[in-house]
């Protein structure tokens, strides 16, 4: 391994380093395809790495590699078993028979950050085989989403403006995206099959990975819109019109989430199916709807409970701040007297 690192010092340590961060085309078109190919063929059949240490070494999935190594003709050894990724309460591998077919499992153990990421993707991602996209209108949310991403590899950011154009800075867009490769996250959100329900079960079984869960799920795709007609002068909703490659499991998902929520919390929920219809947008032109919509409506007289046990938790400022005011309203009111939300609003303040 010391001849392999002498040798990247002295001839392509450089070369990788300038890769990092970049696309594969963007490379192409500033070194050549003889270039980069000569780079590839050197890394993988020269010394003999592969596609998981290669990815390491330049910020890529080991999927990624793969696929580039077969674009520019290099042979691709065929891996012994296929990989693939679930929750569990201990880290390690295992091997077992899936489909008639032996698989090499990762159990990852989730934490915090993983669980947020997870629930984030699948209200506002697109999920791909290896790849992971957020797309986002909140620019203040930017710094969390970036770092968050950063922690498993590297993040692509690509700005674009109200029309979908391009343009090259935060300030100037409407709308970001970010994308990570990291294709065991990406199949622990949704495979062939959908969504991964089991990975959506094991993280809302515990309490408080729950409790991060929803909570990313409702800075992503949920609302606490404002309603005169409430007694506490907002409402509580989330709306699944598509998940991830998974549209068609927006209803079971919902459904776990209502269920999370009266489990741990007592917080009751009503799921509501919203028919495809034709829209007016805000430009008055008409734009059609491609899919039926799930509705999970918070009860009202569950709201303050909501708004403390996992508004408080949200990132999302907006959000948070309505939480603290239904929370304050409901004070007023005298709607808290069951409730220890002082005490736990307290505790989320100090980071607890």
């Amino acid at each position: 391994m010391l001849i392999k690192e002498v040798i990247l010092e002295n001839f392509i340590r450089h070369e990788l380093e300038a890769m990092k961060g970049k696309r594969f085309r963007e490379i192409v078109v500033e070194i050549g395809w003889d270039k980069f190919h000569e780079i590839m063929y050197y890394l993988y059949s020269c010394l003999g790495m592969g596609t998981v240490t290669i990815g390491k070494l330049i910020g890529k999935s080991d999927v990624t590699i793969g696929d580039w190594l077969r674009r520019l003709g290099i042979q691709v050894k065929p891996h012994k078993y296929k990989v693939y990724a679930s929750l569990g309460e201990k880290q390690g591998w295992k091997v077992e028979v899936k489909n008639k077919k032996q698989v090499k499992t990762h159990v990852i153990v989730p934490d915090e950050n993983l669980v947020r990421l997870i629930f984030f993707s699948i209200g506002d991602g697109m999920i791909q085989d290896y790849m992971v996209h957020i797309y986002q209108t909140e620019k203040r949310m930017f710094p969390i989403l970036r770092d968050r991403m950063g922690h498993y590899g590297t993040v692509f950011v690509d700005y674009y403006d109200f029309y979908g154009r391009k343009v090259d800075t935060l300030e100037e867009a409407y709308k970001y995206r970010l994308a990570l490769n990291y294709a065991e996250l990406a199949r622990l959100i949704a495979d062939v099959e959908g969504l991964r329900l089991d990975t959506v079960q094991f993280c809302l079984k515990d309490r408080k990975l729950a409790t991060y869960a929803i909570a990313s799920l409702w800075d992503a795709d949920g609302s606490l819109p404002k309603d005169k007609t409430k007694l506490l002068g907002f409402r509580a909703e989330i709306t699944q019109s598509y998940i991830p490659e998974a549209g068609k499991d927006a209803i079971k998902f919902l459904t776990q989430i209502g269920e999370a929520l009266k489990d741990h919390w007592e917080i009751n929920s009503r799921l509501r199916f919203l028919e495809v219809a034709l829209k007016t947008s805000i430009h008055k032109g008409i734009i059609k709807v491609r899919h039926p919509r799930y509705i999970l409506h918070i009860s009202q007289k569950d709201l303050p409970r909501f708004a403390n046990e996992i508004g408080l938790y949200c990132e999302h400022p907006d959000k948070k701040e309505r939480s603290l005011k239904i929370i304050e309203t409901a004070k007023k009111l005298g709607l808290l007297n069951k409730l220890p939300l002082e005490r736990n609003a307290n505790n989320h303040k100090r980071g607890t």
